[in-house]
């Protein structure tokens, strides 16, 4: 009897369209897109996508890209004090400690209380995989709330959806692989938005506060949320905000935030060609043939400034920030929270330095715009638009650092092109209603 069930069961599945699958329809072009991508890119290099596997390998568990930063950054100030502390960890030693005194303050504390050992890299990674796949399951839930009525998955297959997303999405695997604190971030603008589009506008703030003590540029949000009158969202942006700064000023002092300013005024004049630098600032570096793009230099010294390219950067930054705190037009529960992930996606875009793991939370983006276009019966520009992008943004072309000293680097610059396509579609997303018919054979249209 039990076969019997099974073979009903299977039947049925097979008889309802694709197209009224949601968990099916897009499981399976994620991972058509990435089996055909990685075998094009691994047939072109002659070599494997060890990105893929990154999560199960151990040769990454002991990765700390910004894990040795903080340790060296916290021994150091318990040891010689705050004072001069960026020149001695940036400028003066090899590890490039460059985040605020509040990011600090609230490592120092995480260290004190004992809920993290800064040297265990081991542990830190192995912790970093567990946000990894918070950040999918969350994305898929979040797709799922955002979804149309006809076209909403199971919560089973909202959560096995945005961990099969998350786990073929580059940038996110890249967080993991380099042993990055944005794997964290990342989870924590995806829990903001999902708390947005769940009327839970006070932990949406919380969690844009953990952001920004680490990613001072994403404070350009809390205008936003002051502009559109999102006062809840703002005051728990807030309150994590000064509560951080409270805590950095009762360690460190006044002069440790002054030290930091200068700080900043330095790298906002500096250079950043490195290829990984998914930004306008670094692709017309790549154009000037600035330094050498496939070198990273953590210094910020051999490139030479380029006012032109300053100067183009802020007016595209200015230009990005006025548009997302200008548009609403849906203001539907689709239509808010994606005005929210617009504003969270220009500060990452317009950013000088937007590595390739910043975009990790765009996979929630892709999720949520899936989900709203393959609703529709007819396929049309803003479908192959979507897939382009997302085909871009969550693959490694190592292919393209061939082309670094010739004309054609812009095509190194493939993830910048790949948000700026995202962020349009968001664009257009929220300027109209899309319409979303029931399918033919459908219990709504059996109904009437």
């Amino acid at each position: 009897m039990t076969l019997q069930r099974l073979i009903a069961t299977l039947r049925t599945l097979l008889a309802t369209p694709l197209r009224a699958q949601p968990t099916l329809l897009i499981g399976c072009l994620l991972l058509t897109q990435t089996l055909l991508v990685n075998l094009l890119v691994a047939a072109y290099e002659q070599a494997d996508c060890a990105w893929l596997l990154s999560l199960f390998m151990d040769r990454y568990e002991l990765a700390a890209d910004s894990w040795r930063p903080m340790h060296v950054a916290v021994l150091t100030v318990r040891a010689e004090g705050p004072q001069d502390l960026y020149d001695k960890v940036y400028f003066a030693s090899g590890y490039q400690f460059i985040y605020p005194p509040q990011g600090l303050a609230c490592f120092e504390l995480l260290d004190r209380l004992q809920l993290v050992a800064w040297s265990n890299f081991s542990a830190l990674n192995r912790a970093a995989k567990l946000a990894f796949g918070l950040t999918g399951a969350f994305s898929g839930l979040l797709a799922r709330k955002l979804s149309p009525a006809h076209f909403r998955p199971t919560v089973i297959g909202a959560l096995l959806l945005g961990m099969l997303a998350a786990m073929t999405f580059y940038p996110l695997v890249r967080g993991v692989e380099l042993g990055q604190v944005q794997t964290w971030l990342s989870l924590f603008l995806v829990l903001s938005i999902c708390a947005f589009a769940y009327e839970r506008k006070l932990l949406a703030g919380v969690m844009l506060g953990l952001v920004i003590v680490v990613k001072p540029h994403l404070g350009v949000a809390v205008l936003w949320a002051l502009v559109r009158r999102e006062h809840r969202l703002a005051i728990g942006t807030l309150l994590v905000l000064a509560g951080s700064t409270v805590l950095s000023l009762a360690f460190y002092g006044p002069g440790l935030h002054a030290d930091y300013a200068k700080l900043l005024g330095f790298l906002s004049t500096r250079a950043e060609p490195f290829y990984a630098n998914q930004s306008l600032s670094g692709l017309l570096h790549r154009l000037a043939f600035n330094d050498n793009s496939l070198v990273w230099d953590g210094t910020h010294t051999r490139a030479v400034p380029l006012p032109w390219v300053n100067l183009l950067s802020r007016v595209f930054a200015v230009g990005g920030v006025l548009a997302a705190l200008g548009w609403r037009r849906d203001q539907s529960p689709f239509g808010a929270a994606m005005n929210f992930a617009i504003i969270l996606l220009t500060a990452t875009v317009v950013s000088p330095v937007a590595y390739e793991h910043h975009y990790g939370f765009c996979v929630c983006l892709f999720l949520v715009f899936g989900s709203r276009l393959f609703a529709q019966r007819r396929w049309g520009t803003s479908h192959w638009l979507l897939m382009l992008s997302y085909a871009l943004s969550a693959n490694f072309f190592g292919m393209t650092r061939r082309f670094a000293t010739s004309n054609l680097n812009v095509i190194q610059s493939y993830q910048f092109v790949a948000s700026v396509l995202l962020l349009g579609l968001a664009y257009k997303l929220t300027s109209e209603r899309i319409a979303t018919p029931p399918l033919r054979g459908s219990r709504a249209t059996q109904s009437k």
